[in-house]
């Protein structure tokens, strides 16, 4: 006859072991720390409580490594109260639209810019004709910066060269 051991919380759908409370404690530490590397401006846009965002926001400006640390506690906590789902949700929404954003096609942007990255060299004197407000040196300038660019440097001279048609 085998011997059943007893255990004192044997059945109880109620109790949590201390093991499980610390693990999901660290588990949102962990997002936490996660959460701190986001810049400022995707925070605010998330669905925290007040105490949960400001707590998120100071802790940039904490520089001793323990006051960090503990600091990353206390986001676990305030975390606890949070409806992690509907932030994560929220969290990929806003990567989508940011995706979004940076896959928009140059058709639908500008015609200007559209012509000049088409044709090249030859459409700014057309564009310049079209419109005699562009300096031909500056145009010039971002477009050779543009053609000459390459992976995201391209994509920052392109959106200079945007920005500027754009004025």
């Amino acid at each position: 006859m085998a011997i059943k051991k007893f255990h004192r919380n044997e059945g109880r759908e109620d109790f949590t072991s201390k093991t499980s409370i610390k693990l999901d404690a660290h588990a949102l530490t962990k997002w936490g720390r996660e959460l701190v590397q986001l810049p400022e401006n995707l925070l605010v846009q998330l669905p925290f409580a007040e105490t949960t965002l400001k707590s998120l926001l100071d802790y940039s400006k904490i520089t001793s490594n323990l006051a960090r640390k503990r600091h990353l506690m206390f986001i676990g906590k305030c975390l606890r109260k949070e409806n992690e789902d509907l932030i994560r949700e929220k969290l990929v929404d806003l990567e989508k639209e940011k995706l979004v954003k940076k896959t928009k096609p140059v058709e639908q942007t500008n015609p200007y810019l559209e012509q000049l990255v088409e044709n090249g060299d030859a459409a700014i004197e057309s564009v310049l004709l079209e419109n005699e407000s562009l300096d031909r040196q500056k145009l010039r300038q971002l477009f050779r910066n543009y053609s000459h660019a390459d992976g995201a440097k391209k994509t920052k001279a392109l959106d200079k060269l945007k920005q500027y048609l754009d004025e």
